[in-house]
């Protein structure tokens, strides 16, 4: 089954899996918001509604929703659990797991595609100076190791930052959202090179165009 990741859950699902569709919580009509449009059923793992509101994914309420969490659903007009699965979202998803059925692999294939060929026409386009968001993202994760930190701050920036920053592990970009605080990415810079001697760390702040002009497209 396909995955999509809210901001903060960047590299719970590597990347280069087949099987990720990148992070969705944009306002307007991204590649990976046309293909959450088009679900019937979204299988919702440790969601916050204050990250992404379900007035922005689920707006005519025509989705069937799970929910599996450690704590209650909160309820809101635009989502409302059809399933509750309440535990440890850990043996949640092997109980889960177990009892699912092969869905169509040609469908999460098509979707990867759609949003990836997105990215790289955004990315094909000439160098420019100043570097447009993207050349800067892509150029930022190209001259970081593996095991390179980023702590983004809140901004125009953290959009591009959250959709086209690719990770394979949590925590290699920390992305504050929800109630975004503002001011992050310089003293938590700061504590995780105190934590990580060793690892390159950054700190990505300031602002940029935010990416509506790509969205505008997208239908």
């Amino acid at each position: 089954m396909p995955v999509l990741h809210t901001f903060m859950a960047k590299g719970v699902m590597p990347d280069s899996d087949p099987l990720s569709l990148f992070t969705v919580g944009m306002q307007m009509m991204d590649y990976v918001a046309a293909v959450l449009k088009k679900c019937d059923l979204v299988i919702a793992v440790g969601y916050d509604l204050v990250e992404y509101a379900p007035c922005f994914w689920n707006p005519d309420c025509d989705k069937q929703i799970v929910h599996v969490d450690a704590s209650p659903a909160e309820v809101d007009a635009h989502y409302v659990v059809d399933v509750e699965v309440l535990g440890d979202i850990s043996l949640a998803l092997s109980a889960l797991t177990e009892s699912l059925t092969d869905v169509d692999r040609q469908w999460s294939r098509s979707c990867r595609e759609h949003i990836v060929s997105g990215f790289e026409t955004e990315c094909s386009e000439l160098y420019t100076w100043p570097m447009r968001p993207q050349h800067v993202v892509r150029e930022l994760r190209n001259a970081l190791d593996d095991d390179g930190l980023v702590i983004c701050d809140v901004g125009a920036h953290k959009l591009w930052m959250a959709r086209m920053f690719p990770c394979e592990e949590p925590n290699r970009c920390i992305v504050s959202n929800g109630f975004a605080v503002m001011g992050i990415a310089l003293p938590g810079a700061i504590g995780a090179q105190l934590l990580y001697p060793h690892r390159r760390v950054v700190a990505v702040t300031g602002d940029s165009i935010p990416p509506a002009d790509h969205c505008s497209r997208v239908a």
